[in-house]
This record gives C-alpha cells, sequence and structure tokens, in this order.
C-alpha cells in the first residue's frame, strides 16, 4: 500500500466554526511535491447521522520551537555560488522556495541556518580561521579566510528572509591548539581551553560584523569523533566545560549575553552521559545540549531533559545516503527527525549539507570525498 504525507490548514475559533482551509500533499511517486490540492474549505458543522466524534485539544505547552534548516557548509555555498553564475534565475527560485516566509506560498520556509567555524568535511580546502603558528594573541584572526562564495551565499538568503537564526559551530581548533598539530584527529591540547574560548568569541564577533549575529554558538562539532583523515577534535567534557564558562564570561561581558551557547552536538546514544555531566560542570554556560542522529534514537533526548528540564534541547544534524529510496526516507525523516525529535523536546530540526550536487562529473566537493555517507536522507 503506498501511503501519502499531508499537511493540513485549519482555522482557529470554536468548534462549529472552525475549517480546514488547505491540504498540502506530497506522493511516493513525485506527482505531487508540497502541492496544494486547491480544495474547498471542508467545515466543521452539527454532527451527522453517523454519530458524535468528541475532539479533545490538549492546552499544555512544550518546548517553543526555534526553527527548521540544514547547514551551508563551504561545498553547499560553492554549489549554490556555481549555480547562480550558469542559472540565475533558477538559483533565486531556489532560495526562494527554499526560505521564503510568505503567507501562503508553496516554499519551505527555512528559518534556521548552521554554519561551520572553519572547514568542516565538507570543504575545498582545510582551514581555520587563525592558521598562524603559534598566534596566542589571535592578531591573524580573520572569519575572511572562509571562502567569499559563503558571505555572498548568506548574504543572498538573507534578502530572502530577515527570519533566520544562525548556528555556528567549529569542526575543528586550529592545529597549533592540538596535541595532533593538524586539523585531522586529535585533541584540544591542556591549557588551551581559554584561548579557544576566546577563538570562538573572535568567530562570533566575526559573523557579526558581516551581518550574521549567531542566535547560538556551540564549543566542538561531535566531540566524542576523532579520525585522522577530516578535520575533526576530541573535546572531553572537562575541556568543553572550562571552554564553554570561558565562552559564556566574554560573550555576557562584550553585549552577547543573547546568544546561546549549545553543547554537546553528538549522538542521540550518549544522551545520558556526556551533556548531562556538562551540565554539572557548568550549569549557568550552557542553554543546553544538541543532538545528531547517526547513533541511538530521539527518544534518547528523554535522559537529558529528565535530568535537565529546564534545559534546551536542539536537533542539529543527519545526512542521507545516495541512491536509496526516496520515499523511504521522506518517511524515515519525517518520523525520526521531524516527529520523534521534536516530541521529547527538540527546539530544532536541521539537516546536513543544504544543497549538494550529484553526478559523477560534479561532484559533492567534500574535503574528503571517500568519507561516503550516514544515514537519513539527502538534502537535495
Amino acid at each position: 500500500m503506498r501511503l501519502y504525507n499531508f499537511i493540513v490548514l485549519t482555522s482557529v475559533g470554536p468548534v462549529v466554526s472552525q475549517r480546514i482551509w488547505d491540504i498540502w500533499q506530497t506522493t511516493w511517486n513525485r506527482s505531487n511535491l508540497f502541492t496544494s490540492l486547491k480544495l474547498p474549505p471542508i467545515s466543521f458543522g452539527t454532527p451527522g447521522p453517523i454519530g458524535d466524534a468528541d475532539i479533545v485539544v490538549d492546552t499544555r505547552k512544550y518546548q517553543q520551537m526555534d526553527g527548521f534548516g540544514a547547514s551551508l557548509t563551504d561545498s553547499s555555498a560553492l554549489v549554490l555560488n556555481d549555480f547562480k553564475s550558469s542559472n540565475s534565475s533558477g538559483y533565486w527560485s531556489l532560495l526562494y522556495k527554499l526560505f521564503d516566509p510568505t503567507e501562503a506560498v508553496s516554499s519551505a520556509a527555512l528559518s534556521v541556518v548552521r554554519v561551520p567555524i572553519g572547514a568542516s568535511d565538507f570543504s575545498a580546502s582545510g582551514y581555520t580561521f587563525d592558521d598562524t603558528w603559534n598566534d596566542l594573541s589571535l592578531s591573524a584572526f580573520s572569519v575572511d579566510r572562509a571562502p567569499a562564495y559563503v558571505w555572498s551565499t548568506l548574504a543572498d538568503i538573507k534578502t530572502v528572509t530577515p527570519y533566520l537564526k544562525f548556528f555556528i559551530v567549529p569542526w575543528t581548533a586550529p592545529a597549533w591548539m592540538k596535541t595532533s598539530s593538524s586539523l585531522n584527529g586529535g585533541t584540544l591540547k591542556s591549557g588551551y581551553e581559554k584561548l579557544f574560548a576566546q577563538y570562538l568569541f573572535k568567530s562570533v564577533q566575526g559573523f557579526t560584523n558581516k551581518g550574521y549575529r549567531p542566535y547560538a554558538v556551540s564549543c566542538q562539532n561531535e566531540p566524542q569523533h576523532s579520525n585522522p583523515t577530516y578535520p575533526t577534535m576530541l573535546l572531553p567534557v572537562e575541556q568543553e566545560a572550562l571552554v564553554g564558562i570561558a565562552l559564556r564570561e566574554l560573550l555576557d561581558s562584550n553585549g552577547y549575553t543573547d546568544v546561546k551557547i549549545i553543547g554537546f552536538e553528538h549522538n542521540w546514544d550518549n544522551a545520558a552521559t556526556y551533556p548531562v555531566q556538562l551540565m554539572q560542570q557548568a550549569p549557568s554556560a550552557f542553554a543546553g545540549a544538541s543532538f545528531h542522529c547517526y547513533a541511538g534514537t530521539a527518544s534518547a533526548q528523554a535522559a537529558f531533559t529528565n535530568a535537565y528540564p529546564s534545559k534546551g534541547v536542539w536537533f542539529t544534524e543527519c545526512t542521507g545516503v545516495i541512491n536509496t529510496d526516496w520515499w523511504k526516507n521522506i518517511k524515515w525523516n519525517v518520523q525520526r527527525l521531524f516527529v520523534s525529535s521534536t516530541t521529547y523536546g527538540s527546539r530544532s530540526v536541521l539537516i546536513w549539507n543544504l544543497v549538494v550536487a550529484d553526478g559523477i562529473l560534479n561532484p559533492w566537493r567534500p574535503l574528503y570525498p571517500l568519507m561516503g555517507f550516514r544515514r537519513g536522507t539527502p538534502s537535495q
């Protein structure tokens, strides 16, 4: 049996006056892709001969949603930049399809963009915002080390919608701050926690000066993962706590009290350990924790929220597998991410790359193209 996904828009008011105003449909065979069926409004009225049906509305309030979105990696920005050069009208049509917040327009109305601080595994080259060796004063720091097309793409997105929240997060500290002396793998050196916090603070300042004031900053993407083949860094919970405390002090004393620090940024399966320990060690520094989909299930978020019900939860990354069944991926995404993660407290649902190119002659352009893909759905 083939299933269909529907989004139903209703009016608010007394039950007798409520209406279903529109139904948006996506079908398994792609004959409809988030398409309005443009049906006449369906009114709720006096019960018919079939019998009464009681509809009970649960009025309890849960978490406030910050929004839905994806990551603008260097590769995503490069693909969009190339698309703009080759097909400007198509480029702008795509941006409006993704971000246009106008009421009743057929768009995703994405409102959250996650941006790496420096290179990720989807970058054309490895870099951070300060690669001058042993620059303890961070005098060589510059966000302009990021490719120009990252900033121009962000600027274009911002012209489509003013309702954006920016999450920023590093994949690694500069190599000279690490035990590996490399962007790839290793751990933050002991005693470098305050310096790394200064690096992150300058990143917040840099994004703000570019016109993209962060809503949230994280200390490290996937701090329990180290890989010698692409930008990664271990950041034990004790070190992340120290980084967070120092960063919170810098933010608060320099006019950034509104910028949240989000901890953990890793998989569901460790929700009961690392993020809980992080809150225990630095409760005033972190607004909460964020999670990824690559191990465990969304229900594990409850272990964190049960321990710290006043702290926020965000879901910030999941990616897909090439050449898998499109419809199965849609259902997996809806069930595991958009329904389950929000059911267990998530204030956001973010996919990994906002866009990627396909085909042998137009690859994804990751820094390390043999790394493969992980479970989820492609954000193409």
